[in-house]
């Protein structure tokens, strides 16, 4: 018997989450017929804002209809990580009053989730699953059990190559632990061949590279996003969901863009008094070394990029992308105003806006 209208199921491995579902399923479901009981949408292949938005009403409204020749429906939503909380509006308004007969089975992955949709849900919430482990912490476990270690500052260069997927890390650690004999301290040419795909990376290292003017390094990073994928993201980032991100960035630097806020603290109040307090620290930090000129102009490229992706012009979203980070590490490189201005124009004039 379910005890709970909502489940939320996390885990870093796919086919975790996926028994730990069918588990949730099975709870609710007890001896009721699933091909009448369940209904399943998945938010991994809506990539645009209009299709995720579709999928969350098409949810919401299952959740909202009655049963039919059975005492309760579940509705399961994968990957509810992929959609923003505008694209959830719908969804957390039905977690006002849910309706007594329907049960949500919302599934990690696509992303971060909504703030705002975990305080909707939380007083009817139950989690299941085990959360995240460091890449770090996963990383010297699975070297302590397999015996084996790393010369100095091998584990770095191994950390740069998968960034945050522990899913890579976790099958690199079990492919050299075949091949060398415990007790082994390799060094990075030993393990070079067999270090494989690089993996996903957070995303504050790409606005941190934009901001530093880094344009190769940021590059780098853009392309394992929209590439790699990891044991939290099926699939790769779509260069939409990139811009989102970097917008969300940037609004934040325009934010604190204020004379009035001169410490960590005020920062920290500017932005709501969420997060963490060092991320405030830092994106203060970083909006005083920009100044107005170039926030002004890194959003005027973001917004260029998101009107060209929705189909103002046949370049391909990717390359609209890589060129707009080019931009933005040139605008955010301690040039002056008429420079950025100049470098918003040339961009504009490439993607023929």
């Amino acid at each position: 018997m379910a005890d709970s209208q909502v489940y939320y199921v996390i885990g870093d491995d796919p086919s975790s989450r996926s028994n730990d579902m069918a588990g949730v399923i099975n709870k609710i479901v007890g001896d009721n017929d699933k091909s009448l009981c369940v209904d399943n949408f998945d938010l991994a292949d809506a990539d645009s804002e209009d299709l995720r938005i579709q999928v969350i009403e098409n949810t919401v409204n299952a959740l909202l209809s009655p049963p039919f020749l059975t005492p309760m429906r579940v509705v399961v939503l994968r990957d509810i990580g992929a959609a923003s909380t505008d694209e959830l509006s719908s969804l957390i308004e039905y977690l006002k009053s849910p309706t007594p007969s329907s049960f949500l089975v919302a599934v990690q992955g696509g992303g971060r989730i909504s703030p705002t949709l975990t305080k909707a849900w939380k007083p009817i919430v139950t989690q299941v699953g085990s959360a995240r482990e460091s890449t770090s912490d996963l990383f010297k476990r699975l070297t302590l059990e397999k015996k084996i270690s790393f010369e100095p500052g091998v584990r770095e260069e191994i950390f740069k190559h998968y960034g945050e997927d522990g899913s890579k890390i976790t099958a690199f650690i079990d492919r050299v632990s075949n091949i060398y004999d415990e007790g082994s301290k390799l060094s990075f040419e030993e393990i070079g061949d067999y270090l494989g795909e690089t993996g996903n990376v957070a995303f504050y290292e790409l606005a941190n590279k934009i901001v530093e003017g880094e344009i190769s390094q940021a590059l780098e990073i853009c392309s394992r996003m929209l590439n790699s994928t990891s044991a939290q993201n099926a699939k790769p980032m779509h260069p939409l969901q990139i811009v989102a991100l970097l917008g969300s960035h940037f609004r934040k630097l325009a934010l604190l863009d204020d004379k009035d806020i001169r410490n960590q603290n005020d920062a920290f109040v500017a932005l709501g008094s969420k997060g963490n307090p060092y991320a405030a620290r830092m994106s203060w930090e970083q909006s005083k070394r920009l100044g107005s000129d170039a926030i002004i102009s890194a959003l005027e490229i973001l917004c260029a990029i998101d009107v060209m992706s929705k189909g103002a012009n046949a370049i391909d979203p990717e390359i609209a992308i890589e060129l707009g980070i080019i931009s933005m590490c040139q605008v955010c490189s301690d040039r002056t105003k008429q420079e950025n201005t100049k470098v918003v124009a040339t961009f504009n004039e490439n993607l023929y806006l």
